[in-house]
């Protein structure tokens, strides 16, 4: 899509946080209440559009647990360096499922880590997935604790086979990406408005 820049940006000058609140609220996108206690002191003068959705997104991790709950319906965001690697695609597909609502249906997520490396990393990652029902695969590249984020691309390309018209579509997050479960249409009044980038592919 749109390659928007610095300079873009540096043109329409800074914004404060009450006015990326209202840009996004106009957009139809809700802004929880918990979000505003993550907020940095200094948010209504530092804090960007990108910053801010992945707040919003980025949802809650219970170490003790191993749970991660989602803070968001509209928005998901994640670090690609994972905090749980035995579980990093079924979290991932979790996020999925919750920007998704109801409009699709992933079940039996599972990734099979008998052909990785531990040691070097490297490898390949085997993930199995139903879409809609449907059997799905992606083999992964093995990288540790990252997420191979062409799984964005996989999924997507599900989504075309299955007549589905509204597509996954990814900013740059703090260290990962956030995520939208949207048309092209709406990806693209996203991009104008807050002149974040969005793509379809993970990378």
């Amino acid at each position: 899509m749109k390659n928007t820049s610095y300079m873009d940006r540096m043109e329409r000058g800074p914004l404060t946080l009450d006015q990326q609140i209202e840009i996004l609220r106009g957009l139809g996108l809700n802004i929880p209440e918990a979000v505003f206690q993550e907020l940095p002191a200094d948010a209504s003068q530092e804090i960007g559009f990108a910053e801010l959705l992945a707040i919003i997104g980025f949802g809650q991790f219970d170490f003790a647990a191993g749970v991660w709950t989602p803070s968001s319906d509209q928005v998901f965001s994640f670090d690609a360096e994972v905090f749980d690697v035995g579980q990093m695609y079924p979290l991932f597909f979790q996020g999925l499922q919750a920007i998704s609502k109801s409009e699709l249906c992933f079940s039996d997520v599972k990734q099979d880590d008998s052909s990785v490396n531990w040691d070097e990393p490297s490898g390949v990652l085997r993930v199995s997935y139903r879409l809609n029902g449907v059997p799905c695969r992606f083999d992964a590249r093995f990288m540790g604790d990252w997420l191979d984020l062409t799984v964005q691309d996989a999924v997507n390309k599900e989504l075309e086979k299955q007549g589905i018209q509204k597509r996954f579509y990814a900013t740059d997050g703090i260290q990962g990406n956030t995520l939208f479960f949207c048309t092209q249409e709406w990806a693209e009044k996203l991009e104008e408005a807050t002149l974040c980038s969005l793509s379809c592919s993970g990378e």
